[in-house]
């Protein structure tokens, strides 16, 4: 059986599993030599939800009440300040050697990934577990994440995401899905969704 939940009502459970699937779907970025990967799940599990980060917002889709799917957004005006606010919360939570070793690992991150309209829903992220790709999870999440918007930002009607220029198989399932590209540069395209 499958659920739509939002970020903050998780359980405890769901959110460690949510945790999860956000470091997996940026191991660049969370998956860091000399940090305990388990401490880093806690770690991100406590920022889920968190009012400023860029995992704020969201919805996760579950089947029997495993977490097979994430989506993660906020409003495009707020992701660079987003960003740096989840950095410090993340640091702050890390014990001394390991909150070095993750702050000197997001310098060196490639953070240059184009602009986006201010006036836009900014998805984060779209993370489904393996053994449940290409089964329209990706799909439920946006138009869920659509309905969201519409009824809390209905100012707003249009998506933005970055997405690896490399990472054929996201492109290819976000034009399929009605995404356009909106800018690129050497390493991201920048891609939206009008509603």
């Amino acid at each position: 059986m499958e659920a739509l939940i939002s970020l903050n009502e998780l359980d405890e459970l769901q959110r460690l599993n949510a945790a999860r699937l956000i470091i997996t779907s940026l191991p660049k970025y969370y998956q860091i030599f000399g940090i305990d990967s388990e401490l880093m799940v806690s770690t991100v599990s406590k920022i889920i939800g968190v009012k400023g980060t860029e995992i704020e917002r969201g919805i996760v889709l579950t089947s029997n009440h495993k977490v097979v799917g994430i989506l993660t957004n906020l409003n495009g005006k707020f992701l660079k300040r987003s960003w740096l606010i989840g950095i410090q919360m993340i640091s702050k939570l890390l014990p001394g050697n390991e909150a070095k070793l993750f702050k000197n690992h997001v310098k060196k991150y490639d953070a240059n990934i184009g602009e986006i309209p201010q006036d836009s829903v900014y998805i984060s992220r779209i993370a489904v577990i393996k053994e449940c790709r290409s089964i329209g999870i990706g799909e439920k999440l946006i138009q869920a994440c659509i309905k969201q918007e519409e009824k809390y930002n209905k100012d707003i009607n249009c998506l933005s995401l970055h997405v690896d220029i490399n990472n054929k198989r996201a492109v290819k399932f976000y034009l399929k899905n009605g995404f356009s590209i909106y800018s690129s540069n050497e390493s991201y395209y920048t891609m939206l969704f009008n509603y």
